[in-house]
């Protein structure tokens, strides 16, 4: 009687194993992989960079679509080009249905070498100067395995491919920016602190798609990039938050106030130096003190423009060089600097505002 219901009872256990393996939708590794689809089909399908599809997907990929047949790495590129991104003017877009994705993750002797991803998505097609028509949908699993730190696509399967579901909403934001007039948004979403999606929405000129890799000049958002740079230098023992700065500069306007003489890193990172925002907004343009440094709070961007003159004077460096050695380089931010760089300038680079630092984050 016993072996009669063993089959059953291993049936059971592994059925059981199975649901008990789909990964919670808020631990770490969940939002990883759901950071790892949103930047590869928003840089290799949506924006079709093939630099970045070459070096993710693996070279011995196995891809099994259930309507164009089976494909390797060469024939997977190869109809990428040719039927994804052979016309720019009329271009498929993946969006995935919210909610849908599920998570497996992959462990040998208890170590994660990988992980099964599950979910399902719609097309578009995308022409200029119109609405994204919603075209197809269909499900998917991916098998992401994880090689040096980095996450490489080896087996997909591509299915139960039909007609789209118009009640599903996939992505609210670029309703929204049209019924505000808002041209172009680069937006990145968090969840429990982990950077989990990637979008560029909108257009560069009214015309042309934003690519995932567009510029923004983001302004006054250089400040807290600003205070980063600035409180590594300070835990690394370079830097005192509470030296005075007339050690290494003295504005010439304020030369003659000894109130030049409170003026610390921690009075200006926190906006209390008594300065105006620009000293060019004055009748005399002259720069002066509204209050003693310490006393009140006022938003100002000359503070943070007299602490990067001595703070340059200090190491003998620009901003940028140190910026780019404490901060962007070390968070692989290779195309974000300070100020414009004809090196990295490129097309589809947006129309900056201009300020005393612009920095331009990719």
């Amino acid at each position: 009687m016993a072996s009669r219901f063993f089959p059953y009872v291993i049936i059971l256990l592994f059925f059981s194993a199975s649901i008990d393996a789909q990964i919670d939708k808020n631990s770490d590794l969940f939002l990883e992989l759901k950071k790892q689809d949103s930047v590869f089909f928003e840089r290799g399908f949506n924006n079709c960079d093939m630099t970045y599809l070459e070096k993710t997907v693996d070279s011995n990929l196995k891809f099994y679509h259930d309507k164009g047949g089976f494909q390797d790495k060469k024939l997977f590129l190869e109809r990428t080009r040719e039927n994804i991104c052979a016309d720019p003017l009329k271009k498929p877009i993946r969006k995935v249905v919210p909610g849908s994705l599920n998570l497996f993750p992959m462990y040998s002797d208890g170590k994660l070498y990988g992980a099964i991803q599950s979910g399902e998505h719609q097309f578009y097609i995308r022409e200029p100067n119109k609405e994204d028509v919603l075209g197809g949908r269909a499900k998917f699993t991916t098998v992401w395995i994880k090689e040096n730190g980095n996450w490489i696509m080896s087996d997909v399967l591509s299915y139960d491919h039909g007609e789209p579901n118009h009640n599903v909403m996939t992505d609210p934001v670029e309703q929204l920016l049209k019924d505000n007039h808002i041209p172009t948004l680069g937006l990145g979403v968090i969840e429990n602190g982990k950077l989990t999606q990637v979008k560029v929405y909108g257009t560069l000129d009214g015309k042309t798609t934003a690519p995932y890799n567009s510029l923004f000049n983001v302004a006054s958002l250089t400040k807290p990039v600003t205070a980063l740079t600035v409180l590594r230098l300070v835990s690394q023992g370079k830097w005192n938050l509470d030296e005075p700065l007339d050690r290494y500069w003295i504005d010439p306007d304020i030369a003659e106030d000894p109130r030049h003489k409170k003026l610390t890193t921690r009075i200006i990172l926190s906006h209390q130096t008594g300065f105006p925002n620009w000293r060019w907004q004055k009748p005399d343009r002259r720069l002066s003190f509204g209050f003693d440094p310490g006393s009140k709070y006022q938003y100002s961007g000359e503070g943070y423009e007299y602490l990067r003159k001595a703070i340059e004077r200090k190491f003998h460096k620009s901003l940028e060089e140190l910026a780019q050695e404490l901060v962007f380089q070390p968070l692989g931010m290779n195309d974000t600097s300070y100020i414009w760089n004809e090196k990295k300038m490129r097309k589809e680079s947006l129309p900056v505002m201009t300020g005393s630092v612009s920095l331009m984050i990719l």
